[in-house]
């Protein structure tokens, strides 16, 4: 069960002798080249020798991965904030502008209406001025509503 040395010199190989189960486990370990990994892992862990080093490596490790997991969402969120900006600025730059254009066209063909009704001899014509004043009325009115669910 021995195995020969590492070429860096880093490890020092052992030979010794197991009792008859624990020497099945080995061989089997050997075999899947784990004998060596089990045997160190074992070893660090009932003599604690690194575990302490281990655990705060572990531990950094962690606190590493929530860093750059954070990083990522703040740029994350960056991005969103400017699209909302972006969107923003379309609505005030252009949106915004063209409802108050129409506000006052329409608001202009109002008062229009108004005087032709004021104007107006006969009841058929005061009365098609009057349906034309409240459709203005109303779509001046939704136009503003439109306007302030803007801002």
């Amino acid at each position: 069960m021995a195995r020969p040395s590492n070429p860096r010199g880093k490890d020092k190989p052992r030979s010794i002798c197991l009792d008859g189960d624990v020497a099945e486990i080995a061989q089997r370990l050997a075999d899947r080249n784990q004998l060596s990994s089990t045997l160190s892992e074992l070893l660090r862990s009932n003599y604690g020798f690194g575990d302490a080093i281990e655990e705060k490596k572990r531990q950094m490790h962690v606190i590493q991965d929530e860093q750059q997991r954070l990083k990522e969402r703040e740029r994350e969120i960056e991005a969103e904030i400017d699209a909302m900006e972006l969107q923003l600025i379309e609505k005030q730059t252009t949106i915004k502008p063209q409802i108050e254009k129409r506000i006052q066209l329409m608001t202009a063909r109002l008062n229009n209406a108004m005087r032709d009704m004021n104007n107006a001899i006969d009841s058929t014509t005061r009365n098609n001025k009057y349906r034309v004043i409240q459709n203005l009325e109303r779509m001046i009115s939704e136009a503003q509503e439109e306007l302030e669910a803007l801002l």
